[in-house]
């Protein structure tokens, strides 16, 4: 599990291993752990501070209430992007899907996100490069390499007010009918 900012739990940075494996656990623990290891082994001080490891377990208690926040926002942005052509995320048939990005598929991101910049909006690309586009990288990653060209992450966060939400959605309608042409 990741804690970093963008997270459904976010203590900045941080993360966790949870396994059922006691191998993995031990590993991970070990080479978490490296004061006093003289076997050569290269060990890393990775670990979460106590102040971040904190303001994690604080927000474990409003993970639900993150998570509805999340769903309402997705709930009101499908409503208001249906129609625009834009490929729109989905609940799972039979499971509940959490939102942790809302990513949407159009025919252009860089020109769909620099429209919606203009209007201030801030939206990503809701991951780094392919790994074919990688350097010393020689690999065939067609699916990748669309998928990178196409989805965008609008914001979605707990937080997001409702008069934010709207100018978001404002700005989305305005752009995407502009980006669906292309």
């Amino acid at each position: 599990f990741s804690f970093y900012a963008t997270k459904v739990i976010s203590a900045g940075e941080g993360g966790m291993v949870l396994s059922v494996d006691r191998n993995i656990t031990e590993r991970v623990r070990d080479l978490s752990e490296y004061a006093d290891k003289l076997d050569g082994i290269a060990r890393f001080n990775l670990r979460m501070s106590d102040v971040t490891a904190a303001l994690g377990r604080s927000q474990l208690g409003r993970l639900e209430s993150f998570i509805a926040r999340r769903r309402n926002l997705t709930a009101r942005y499908a409503a208001a992007f249906e129609g625009l052509g834009m490929e729109l995320p989905a609940d799972v048939p039979g499971g509940r899907h959490i939102f942790y990005r809302y990513a949407v598929r159009v025919p252009d991101v860089e020109v769909f996100r620099a429209m919606l910049i203009d209007l201030g909006i801030r939206a990503e690309r809701p991951v780094h490069a392919p790994l074919s586009r990688m350097n010393g990288v020689s690999a065939s990653c067609p699916g990748a390499e669309r998928a990178w060209s196409r989805i965008l992450s609008i914001p979605l966060y707990p937080s997001l007010s409702d008069a934010e939400a709207e100018t978001v959605i404002r700005a989305v309608r305005e752009t995407a009918p502009q980006c669906m042409r292309r």
